[in-house]
């Protein structure tokens, strides 16, 4: 399998934080747009707008590298925005994008059954 699946919850967006929140969101979305590696880029907000999950997939380990490299210096902002970040990610990630991910510490989840 070389698509690589990522999941992104930010847990707790406070209302006063909302609005600069959806701004920094759009600004990740639009780097996104044109990597071409990046394949699914989705933002989901919860009925009363206070958690955020992000769907994002990549052709391969190397897209998604790419991916946090274009993206990383603007995570810390939306961290604090959202009360935090949880990632998952589904798939085999190559040695190096686990190295460069882990400051984040996702959970890694490899497809043992599937189609």
């Amino acid at each position: 399998m070389d698509s690589f699946y990522v999941t992104v919850r930010f847990p707790n967006i406070e209302p006063t934080h909302l609005a600069d929140f959806k701004v920094a969101a759009a600004e990740l979305a639009g780097i996104s747009g044109s990597e071409p590696g990046t394949l699914r880029y989705d933002w989901y907000l919860n009925a009363d707008e206070t958690v955020c999950v992000v769907h994002e997939m990549f052709a391969n380990s190397a897209a998604c590298l790419s991916h946090l490299i274009a993206v990383g210096a603007r995570l810390g902002r939306l961290m604090i925005l959202g009360g935090g970040m949880e990632i998952e990610c589904f798939g085999n990630p190559s040695p190096e994008l686990l190295t460069a991910s882990a400051p984040l510490a996702p959970v890694i989840y490899s497809l043992f059954e599937g189609k």
